[in-house]
């Protein structure tokens, strides 16, 4: 009987216990709260450096004649391939997928001298040291990639030497201003470092000289400079 009394005891227990437990609040595990990643902006001002392919180019026309003929009969064009190097600074904003930009940059085109020889004893050179430009840009994010169009002021220093048997001539000693275009992609590993490459076209206003002619040409002779430039380019940008 001692035992029967102790089993339904034990019995009664155990039932309390499983009631009390299932009372007992469950823990299920809160999921961690999920965040929308960040969206890439390309606002913000930038710095860089470039190196790239430069063409100079140099046609040359007669200018002004009194009372001789031209020292250069057959008139060349001079152009030469080489080497740029750019540093640059700039600012972008941003409005949905549309970017608006500035950038100022300068450059110094690595190309050397090019030569022409019209007749014996007379000698053309064309050199360039340095360009630089002050551009708008608009372009187009696809989160971290920028296609972008750009344009604006050019400006540069094209020098050109006429040298006879007797004197040496200069052409675009100062400063020239022109105007220039380009495009370009960029693209963006994280919220500072961007890579890009970009091409851009140059033309620079024309310059004329007039100087006096050898024996056999004679007299005043004219002779005018155009000058423009293609150059292709790999950038690398730091953005603040």
């Amino acid at each position: 009987m001692s035992r029967t009394l102790k089993f339904a005891a034990l019995l009664v227990a155990g039932s309390s216990l499983a009631a009390n437990a299932a009372d007992l609040p469950s823990r299920v595990a809160v999921p961690s709260p999920i965040y929308a990643a960040t969206a890439f902006s390309w606002t913000g001002f930038y710095l860089g450096a470039g190196l790239g392919w430069a063409e100079t180019s140099n046609t040359y026309s007669a200018g002004a004649v009194l009372n001789a003929l031209t020292a250069v009969k057959t008139f060349p064009t001079l152009n030469k391939d080489g080497g740029s190097g750019a540093l640059f600074m700039g600012y972008n904003y941003q409005v949905g997928q549309v970017v608006l930009g500035a950038e100022l940059d300068a450059q110094a085109i690595i190309t050397g001298k090019v030569r022409y020889l019209p007749i014996v004893g007379e000698q053309l050179t064309a050199h360039t040291n340095w360009v630089g430009s002050l551009r708008g840009r608009v372009g187009y994010a696809i989160d971290h990639v920028l296609l972008y169009a750009t344009g604006g002021l050019a400006f540069g220093s094209p020098k050109s030497t006429l040298t006879t048997t007797s004197f040496t001539y200069g052409i675009g000693n100062g400063a020239r201003w022109g105007w220039t275009l380009g495009a370009g992609a960029e693209y963006a590993f994280n919220n500072n470092w961007i890579v890009g490459l970009e091409y851009r076209y140059a033309q620079y206003q024309k310059e004329t000289t007039t100087f006096q002619g050898n024996t056999i040409l004679g007299g005043l002779a004219g002779l005018s400079n155009e000058f423009n430039t293609n150059q292709v380019m790999a950038r690398v940008l730091y953005k603040f």
